[in-house]
């Protein structure tokens, strides 16, 4: 197990644990907190893109934050699909049931003669059966 290192903060002098993999940035201050300087497009496409992005972004953020009841209706929706998901499973455990019924009761039943899962041969009726 690596041990962490330890950095001061230039801006308040604070200490701040260097995990390798991660950003350093403190607490106390928020000091590189942002590292990456933005780049700037180099297409026109890369231009509408980011431009997009933002203006996506924004109106997204704004209709979350003018919401007052961010859990609307979920309690709705999972009963649905808690309600679908339930039937489902059901009517899997219903045809498992129903195979294992046909494989113990229905040997020479109509469907077993059709779909030729069960021949019942015995040993007697092997040997007359070569025999003649």
């Amino acid at each position: 197990m690596e041990m962490l290192k330890r950095e001061t903060c230039p801006n308040c002098g604070n200490h701040m644990e260097d995990c390798p993999g991660f950003v350093t940035w403190c607490e106390e201050c928020d000091y590189n907190l942002n590292p990456g300087e933005k780049e700037e497009p180099r297409t026109k496409i890369e231009k509408i893109y980011l431009k997009l992005g933002e203006r996506t972004g924004r109106a997204m953020f704004d209709r979350m934050m003018s919401e007052k009841e961010v859990e609307k209706g979920v309690f709705g929706e999972r009963l649905g699909a808690l309600a679908l998901a339930t039937i489902i499973h059901a009517i899997s455990i219903m045809f498992l049931f129903i195979s294992i019924y046909f494989i113990l009761h229905w040997n020479d039943g109509f469907w077993a003669k059709i779909f030729g899962l069960f021949h019942p041969v015995q040993l007697g009726d092997t040997a007359t059966a070569i025999q003649n």
